[in-house]
């Protein structure tokens, strides 16, 4: 009885937190332009389509087809990694006021499957208020299946002074760039991580 006791006023405590996440910003690209306060660039200066994300078009290759992964008919980001190669495609977001405990989740689609080729790299920086973090988080594969798949991020190991920002980033570095075209959608940014909900 007592230990039955325990375990039912335990179950009440869980149910009295709060166990959503206090989203940030979400961005889903739901439009064929670069969001507002937003800034696309490559690491050289170049200003052709294909140096920087786009957010209209589709992929080729193995990437051909790719459906935005929200599900609602809109569009999502992406990198051309046709000529010019051998930069960086940068795409920032705004400045948005310290959180508690970051976290970023995102979705990401990457496939050279039947093509021969090393792959392009995609990278996430941080910006903690006062300085660049790069390459808190690195891939570069296929991702599950060649389909959209989550990745999650836990920024709170960083000392945050200020407002912060998210650079996403392509290396157009493959041996063959331009067969891993490489793409981006419903970024999620928290000012605390997501929690398991209690027991029903």
């Amino acid at each position: 009885m007592k230990k039955n006791l325990l375990y039912q006023l335990g179950l009440l405590a869980l149910s009295l937190l709060t166990f959503t996440a206090q989203a940030q910003f979400v961005q889903s690209f739901n439009g064929t332009s670069l969001p507002a306060g937003w800034s696309n660039a490559s690491s050289t200066g170049s200003t052709s389509t294909n140096a920087l994300w786009k957010f209209s078009g589709n992929p080729g290759y193995a990437m051909s087809g790719t459906q935005d992964h929200t599900g609602n008919g809109g569009s999502f980001a992406w990198v051309d990694g046709s000529s010019p190669s051998g930069l960086t495609s940068r795409l920032t977001s705004p400045a948005v006021t310290a959180p508690t405990v970051p976290y970023v989740d995102f979705w990401l689609k990457s496939n050279i499957t039947g093509y021969t080729t090393t792959f392009n790299t995609f990278s996430l920086d941080f910006f903690d208020g006062a300085n660049w973090n790069t390459n808190v988080f690195v891939f570069a594969g296929n991702t599950t299946n060649g389909g959209w798949q989550q990745f999650s991020v836990a920024l709170d190991t960083f000392t945050i002074t200020g407002n912060v920002q998210l650079r996403f980033n392509v290396g157009q570095f493959g041996s063959t760039a331009f067969y891993n075209d490489i793409a981006l959608d419903d970024i999620n940014f928290y000012n605390n991580a997501p929690c398991v909900a209690p027991p029903t």
